[in-house]
């Protein structure tokens, strides 16, 4: 089935309900005052803030779910693997460093990965993800040790 634009749009103002952006710790604005040399009151979701929101709107919604995570963790990638394949998505949470991919480098972003190809013979697990609407790829073996993902199970 095709996900219509503003389908995609009710749906992002139904989480925005249970998942909302707010001011991060100061401790977040003082590094980047020393990254940038400027000051500002950083927001975004903190990984907490994430996975309460989603479980509670799930509940809501009759679904009996648990969130898992893993971070900078190689063998992540038979979770996601096995995640996607049973059409479940992948949330994953790049923090600090910067990673490659084909939209260009992310960093202190999450993305949702939807699809995954491994070929652990070349090394060339490739994942694709999307992000604010548009969808990409990136290299896992290049890429997990910057990541944390987080796999809900739904019972």
């Amino acid at each position: 089935d095709d996900l219509t634009h503003d389908d995609y749009l009710e749906c992002v103002k139904t989480m925005y309900q249970y998942i909302t952006p707010t001011s991060l710790p100061p401790f977040v604005s003082v590094f980047a005052e020393s990254l940038i040399g400027q000051y500002y009151t950083a927001i975004g979701i903190v990984p907490s803030q994430f996975s309460e929101g989603l479980l509670e709107f799930l509940a809501e919604h009759n679904f009996s779910a648990s969130i898992e995570s893993m971070s900078e963790t190689y063998d992540a990638i038979y979770s996601i693997t096995n995640s996607i394949n049973n059409d479940i998505p992948v949330y994953a949470l790049i923090l600090g460093e910067s990673f490659n991919s084909s939209l260009g480098g992310i960093k202190d972003h999450w993305i949702v990965i939807t699809e995954v190809h491994l070929d652990n013979v070349a090394k060339e697990n490739i994942c694709y993800f999307s992000s604010w609407g548009n969808k990409g790829y990136f290299n896992y073996d290049d890429s997990y040790s910057v990541m944390s993902f987080y796999f809900l199970n739904i019972k």
